[in-house]
């Protein structure tokens, strides 16, 4: 007999404890993200919002984001097929502070930048980045990853409002 494809995968660790975040947390995560460095701020944002992996998000390029629609088209990772691409819908004023802080628009002009990465970290800084805004968001334990990120984006509904992002 053949295994249930999601056997085994679960919101909480072996302990119990969470491996996502709850809404409060996300919270937390955006109000300590907001108080980052303009490339930290923004790498944060989008990853809480898009419900990305951080590889994923470290993978946008100029051209990956379309300004007037409001939409980041991500690339995603994990599938069995190459090339799958989501189109997740950011708030207007994110995009807005991403073309003016990585003058997009004029990078999607020229051929040479337009598919050169946005943040040009590695994953492991990329890593200790959103962990260091989690700390400041006093978020620790199972959950205090940027997996939690994700698993929180797919299991709750932001409350947060954006616009003043």
């Amino acid at each position: 007999m053949r295994e249930h494809a999601n056997a085994g995968m679960s919101l909480y660790g072996s302990t119990g404890s969470r491996k996502y975040l709850n809404a409060a947390e996300r919270r937390r995560f955006t109000k300590a993200a907001l108080q980052a460095p303009p490339e930290i701020r923004l790498f944060c944002l989008v990853l809480n919002l898009s419900g990305g992996r951080i590889s994923e998000i470290l993978a946008l390029t100029p051209a990956a984001i379309d300004i007037d629609s409001g939409v980041a088209n991500i690339t995603t990772l994990k599938r069995r097929k190459r090339g799958i691409v989501r189109q997740v819908p950011l708030p207007r004023n994110v995009i807005s502070k991403l073309d003016r802080g990585f003058h997009l628009r004029q990078r999607q002009r020229d051929p040479d930048s337009a598919y050169r990465r946005i943040w040009k970290w590695s994953r492991t800084t990329a890593w200790r980045r959103v962990k260091e805004v989690m700390a400041a968001a006093d978020i620790s334990r199972t959950a205090a990853m940027p997996k939690g990120l994700r698993h929180g984006f797919g299991s709750t509904l932001p409350r947060t409002s954006y616009h003043s992002i």
